[in-house]
């Protein structure tokens, strides 16, 4: 299901506060909630989680078992916290680990139905790194690439098993080739707008572990929808 305005509409409403200037919600983040589909008692997986807003809307939506991981000690404590302002309102379960994607492996052994992924925007040395070594992390792929990203993916995922992305639409190129590379095939692609008359700013991209060729373009999101939530807002829930 694309995330139209009604499945963005549909998202439950989650308290994130304190507010953190770091690691934020935005709406990449809610785009990327929306597009992921889980089922009922499956196990998916937020791999680079930050402050767990995206496990938490995936564990509010279904009856599912949720698990992130990160790199980074305040992200994670973030993430604790929000889990217990939001307990009451999930309908299945969050966890969350540290661990550099790349080598993380479950305790248990057991691989996951599902992976969603809203990964570092950009290249290690696409322009001045942010003077925070969070922020650095946060925005640049100073940890992995795409294509660390990709093949962990698949080293954590059942056979048939789903990933869902979101990236700037200028990094398609380099996000299909990773998913392809890692034998991840692309199903669905979904363009985002904030002008409709400009070039698509984002991208949403399911692909299926082992899957058959196939891509199906999506009809583009288009305005109106905030682009950022206010900081500290109760009700993270996109309005038309």
């Amino acid at each position: 299901m694309p995330p139209a305005h009604s499945a963005l509409d549909a998202l439950p409403s989650l308290k994130f506060q304190p507010h953190d200037k770091i690691f934020c919600v935005e709406t990449d983040t809610l785009l990327l909630a929306a597009f992921a589909c889980p089922v009922a008692d499956e196990r998916w997986l937020d791999l680079g989680t930050g402050c767990g807003a995206l496990a938490l809307f995936l564990a509010a939506k279904k009856r599912v078992s949720v698990t992130g991981v990160d790199v980074q000690v305040r992200a994670l404590t973030l993430a604790q916290n929000y889990l217990k302002q939001n307990a009451g309102r999930l309908r299945g379960t969050a966890q969350f680990f540290r661990g550099d994607i790349r080598r993380w492996k479950p305790v248990d052994g057991r691989r996951f139905d599902g992976v969603v992924c809203n990964p570092p925007y950009y290249p290690p040395r696409a322009g001045r790194l942010p003077p925070s070594h969070e922020k650095a992390l946060a925005r640049h792929s100073l940890r992995g690439d795409l294509k660390a990203f990709a093949r962990s993916a698949r080293r954590l995922l059942r056979p048939g098993g789903q990933a869902c992305w979101i990236v700037p639409a200028t990094r398609l190129g380099d996000l299909l080739e990773a998913n392809r590379a890692a034998a991840l095939e692309p199903k669905a692609l979904l363009p985002v707008y904030t002008i409709p008359t400009n070039p698509a700013e984002l991208v949403l991209l399911r692909t299926i572990k082992d899957g058959q060729p196939g891509l199906t373009l999506l009809p583009p999101l288009v305005p109106p929808w905030p682009r950022t939530l206010r900081p500290g807002e109760a009700r993270a829930r996109m309005a038309h």
